[in-house]
């Protein structure tokens, strides 16, 4: 059951971040990636509520995913396709002063398969160590962007998830690597805006804080970005 959704919220959820049955990785799941164009403006203004009755026991992830495609299909008579523009992204390299980042040991932490569901612990039996665990936040009135064992490639998308364009990993650096980023907000980490007048970030810019504390360097660049493309939606019928 989904309450108060917009039409483009329910596309974002059921063709980004559940696409194929699966949570994308190293990302909140009320985090915007691919932006969706096209299709009328009630897709922003009218609001429904999804109560569908699945056959069996699904997975969250199918059922916020390819079954709601099929009921947007089906109700919606949604139509859409995918299409790779060039846009304004931020490439991520390694600065001149080199990486500052901890690397994490093969074999120190357990992969987190979103195609399995996780047993629930036994009575005192520690929580696993779980390959690329973290998130975004705040400290005070700044930005926090951490996660331990995750490549810098998925580090790279969670921070086009709070600047104000995507990011692209062009650092040619594999392996595990622990990340914790602090910085103080503005116009360019458009998420963190909100409420920065009653708690004022201090600090670095996310420019100068990344070089600083983890070695790495965002420059302005073009690059490939995946849109979502509305070809068709219709208002459903009444039930």
């Amino acid at each position: 059951m989904l309450h108060c959704v917009t039409v483009r919220n329910l596309i974002q959820q059921a063709y980004d971040f559940y696409e194929n049955g699966r949570r994308l990785p190293a990302l909140p799941p009320n985090f915007r990636t691919a932006p969706i164009t096209g299709g009328p403006t009630w897709i922003d203004s009218a609001r429904y509520e999804i109560n569908a009755k699945a056959e069996g026991a699904p997975r969250m992830e199918t059922m916020n995913g390819p079954m709601l495609q099929a009921l947007l299909e089906d109700r919606f008579t949604l139509k859409l396709h995918r299409e790779i523009r060039e846009v304004p992204v931020y490439a991520l390299t390694v600065a001149k002063s080199g990486l500052k980042l901890e690397a994490v040991r093969e074999g120190s932490c357990v992969p987190l398969d979103m195609d399995k569901v996780q047993a629930p612990l036994a009575a005192g039996e520690p929580r696993p160590n779980f390959c690329g665990a973290g998130g975004i936040g705040r400290k005070g009135g700044n930005g926090v962007v951490q996660t331990r064992a995750n490549s810098i490639e998925n580090f790279a998308r969670m921070l086009g998830s709070v600047l104000d364009r995507p990011v692209i990993d062009r650092s040619g650096v594999a392996g595990l690597y622990n990340f914790r980023l602090e910085f103080a907000p503005d116009e360019a980490t458009p998420r963190f805006q909100m409420g920065r007048a009653d708690y004022p970030g201090g600090g670095a810019s996310i420019f100068t804080a990344i070089q600083e504390q983890l070695g790495l360097r965002l420059e302005a660049a073009k690059g490939p970005g995946e849109f979502l493309v509305i070809d068709r939606v219709e208002k459903p019928s009444e039930n």
